[in-house]
């Protein structure tokens, strides 16, 4: 699968450099809270399926 979106990026004129980064919404909330975020954390439970493969958070701009 992972190639096949490396290959579709590339095919999309995508920097092949980019990297994909796989998670769900309680494993990156457990990551923040490990880190010390605390007030971060119930964020990642909240974000919608889109927050999710766009990489914002609630109330945040889509990062590039």
């Amino acid at each position: 699968m992972r190639r096949a979106l490396g290959a579709l990026l590339l095919a999309l004129g995508r920097d092949p450099g980019v990297t994909l980064v796989e998670t769900d919404r309680w494993t990156l909330a457990e990551e923040l809270w490990s880190f010390g975020e605390d007030s971060l954390y119930p964020l990642a439970l909240e974000m919608s399926d889109e927050d999710m493969i766009r990489g914002v958070g609630p109330g945040r701009e889509a990062l590039p």
